[in-house]
Parts: structure tokens; sequence; C-alpha cells
């Protein structure tokens, strides 16, 4: 269980947006994310690094994991909403509600 809230800088800058503009925002900001941070994500071959190198990862590991974690929780639960938007119909329901208005 996740509270979405104030503490959440991920929430703070897609609470607003529309849920299939959230969805591809939260890919779009996952990808610059591993974008910026080559040196965190691990490849095959590299095991070639200088001691500053290996110290600069190792202190920002702890953030690379917590931030990671937060893209691939909002990725899901934005997965989660738009199956849900999906599966009820919410799309045509809508559409008749302001049909009937």
């Amino acid at each position: 269980e996740y509270i979405l809230n104030e503490k959440d800088s991920i929430w703070l800058k897609m609470r607003h947006k529309h849920i299939q503009h959230a969805g591809k925002w939260v890919v779009d900001n996952l990808n610059e994310f591993i974008k910026n941070h080559k040196n965190l994500v691990s490849k095959k071959g590299e095991n070639k690094k200088d001691a500053k190198a290996i110290s600069a990862m190792a202190r920002a590991v702890p953030k690379f994991q917590k931030l990671s974690a937060k893209f691939s929780l909002h990725s899901a639960l934005t997965k989660q909403c738009m199956e849900l938007f999906n599966n009820r119909f919410l799309e045509k329901i809508s559409g008749l509600e302001q049909d009937l208005a």
C-alpha cells in the first residue's frame, strides 16, 4: 500500500495531469533519469573503474534506488488506472453522461 502525498516529488509533478499524459510523463522521465545516471546502470563488460568513480557511484546508489523505486511505483499505478479506465468503459460512460447533461 502506498499513500500519495506532498512528500512524493513525482506525485507533485504529475498529480494534475490527465491519466494518459501522466503515464507518458512517467515513462519519459524514467528514461531521462536512466540516461542521466548511466554510470549506475549495469552494463556487461564494464568493470574498469577508478577509485573516485567507484566512490561517487557508491554515494549515488541509495538516491538512484529510491528514485528508481518511485518511478516503478508510479508507472505501475498509472498502468493500473488506465486498465481500470478501459475495463470499466469509463470513456463511454463519461460521454453518455455528457450527452444527458
